[in-house]
C-alpha cells in the first residue's frame, strides 16, 4: 500500500519534493511541514563493497547509473509511490553544475516517467517559510558555504560568494587534531591516537564526534592563550577501545569556519562581501533579513559566533567600514531546522497552483531534451 495518497488541486496527487544535498537528501511531499525521510546521499558500491557518495562521482555514465539506483530507492523504499502519478520538485544549488541537472532530468523523465520536473533554487525558495521576499541567504552545508542575496524574490547573482568550507572541513580538522592531541585507552593501556589505523576514523564517526562533542566557541576566547579549555570527553570506538577527546578539540575544531584564508575570507566576510556588491538601497533590508540554512548552521554556538564576527569585521576592517555604515545585523529563525529550511520552501511552492506552469513537462523535454536554465535565455523561448 502506498505510503501517502494525498491529493492536490484538481484531484492531482501531491508532488514529490527532493532536496539532494552533498551529504544528505531530504524527501517528502508537497504541503508537508517536514520531510518524510532524511537519507545519506550515497549508494552501496558492490564492486568495492563500500559506500559511495553521489557527489564524489566524476564520470557521467557512472553518475547516471548511481542516480538511477539512488532515486529508485527513494521512490520504492522510502516514499512507496508510483513516480508516474506525481510531479517532481528538486531543490537545487542555483550555481550547481548543469550536467548534474541534466542527468537527474534524464533519469526522472526517461526511467521514472514523471509528468513534470521543476528545479527550485535553494537560496530563493528558503525565503518562503519566512514569508519574506528579500533576504541575505547563507547556505553552510557539507562541502561549501554559499551566500546569495535575494531582493524582491530575485537572486542577485552578481553578488554571490562562496568558500569551500563546511562540514567536511570540520571533519578533516577533527581528524588532524585527534591524531595530534587525543589518546586511546584499551583496558589499562594508553596509546597516542596517531597510532590508530586510518580506517577507524570514518566520516560517520567524525560526524558523530562533531555533533556530540564539539561546539563553536566565543570570539573573545579564540586568541586568548591563557584560556582554560572545557573538560575532556570519551568516545567509544571498536571493541573495548575508548577515544579520549581533549577539550581543545571540542572547542577549537570548528574554528576552520571562521579562520581567514589566503584571500582574507571566512564565512562572515562572505556576507559582508555580498552586501558591498548589492545595491546600496537594499543593504539595510538585507542586513536585517539574514537567513541561515544548511546542516552546519545547526552547530552549537554558530549563530552567536557569526553575529560577533560580523560586528567585529564591519567595525574594524576598513574595507567594510567605508561601505557598510550600519551594524544592525539580524537573523531570522525559520519554523524548521536549518538543514530542512530549503526543503520546506520547496514543499510550499510545490503545493501552489502555478507549479504545472513553472515546470518542464515530460512531453516537451523528450522533444528537445532542453531544461529551463537561467544562464541560457534561449531555454525560456516557447
Amino acid at each position: 500500500m502506498p505510503m501517502y495518497e494525498g491529493f492536490g488541486y484538481g484531484g492531482e496527487k501531491e508532488a514529490i519534493v527532493l532536496d539532494i544535498g552533498a551529504a544528505y537528501t531530504k524527501i517528502g511531499f508537497a504541503n508537508d511541514c517536514s520531510p518524510r525521510s532524511i537519507v545519506p546521499t550515497e549508494i552501496y558500491d558492490k564492486q568495492t563493497k563500500t559506500k559511495l557518495r553521489i557527489f564524489d562521482i566524476k564520470n557521467n555514465e557512472t553518475l547516471k547509473a548511481s542516480l538511477l539506483v539512488f532515486l529508485k530507492k527513494i521512490y520504492l523504499r522510502h516514499l512507496q509511490v508510483n513516480a508516474k502519478d506525481r510531479r517532481a520538485v528538486i531543490v537545487e544549488n542555483i550555481i550547481g553544475p548543469i550536467d548534474f541537472r541534466k542527468l537527474i532530468a534524464d533519469v526522472l523523465f526517461k526511467h521514472f516517467e514523471v509528468p513534470s520536473l521543476l528545479f527550485a533554487p535553494s537560496h530563493l525558495i528558503s525565503l518562503m517559510p519566512l514569508g519574506i521576499s528579500t533576504g541575505l541567504v547563507l547556505d553552510c552545508g557539507y562541502k561549501e558555504t554559499i551566500v546569495i542575496p535575494v531582493c524582491d524574490n530575485t537572486p542577485v547573482l552578481k553578488a554571490w560568494q562562496a568558500l569551500p568550507v563546511g562540514g567536511k572541513a570540520i571533519h578533516n580538522r577533527i581528524r588532524e587534531m585527534i591524531k595530534e592531541f587525543a589518546i586511546v585507552r584499551e583496558g589499562n593501556n594508553e596509546m597516542p591516537a596517531s597510532n590508530l589505523p586510518s580506517d577507524v576514523l570514518t566520516e560517520e564517526i567524525l560526524e558523530d564526534i562533531k555533533v556530540r562533542c564539539c561546539f563553536i566557541t566565543r570570539l573573545d576566547r579564540v586568541n586568548d592563550p591563557d584560556i582554560e579549555h572545557p573538560s575532556e570527553t570519551i568516545y567509544p570506538l571498536q571493541g573495548s577501545r575508548i577515544l579520549v577527546i581533549p577539550g581543545k578539540i571540542r572547542e577549537m575544531a570548528c574554528e576552520v569556519l571562521f579562520q581567514l584564508d589566503g584571500e582574507e575570507k571566512n564565512i562572515a566576510s562572505l556576507l559582508l562581501e555580498a552586501l558591498t556588491l548589492s545595491s546600496i538601497d537594499n543593504r539595510r533590508n538585507l542586513m536585517e533579513n539574514i537567513v541561515l540554512v544548511g546542516g552546519t548552521c545547526q552547530l552549537t554556538g554558530f549563530r552567536q559566533r557569526l553575529m560577533a564576527e560580523l560586528k567585529n569585521l564591519a567595525s574594524t576592517n576598513n574595507k567594510y567600514t567605508d561601505s557598510i555604515h550600519l551594524s544592525s545585523f539580524k537573523f531570522h529563525t525559520a519554523p524548521i531546522y536549518e538543514n530542512c529550511t530549503a526543503w520546506l520552501g520547496g514543499a510550499m511552492f510545490a503545493g501552489l497552483q502555478v507549479l504545472p506552469n513553472r515546470s518542464t513537462a515530460r512531453e516537451k523535454y523528450l522533444e528537445n531534451e532542453v531544461l529551463m536554465d537561467w544562464s541560457d535565455p534561449k531555454t525560456y523561448e516557447n
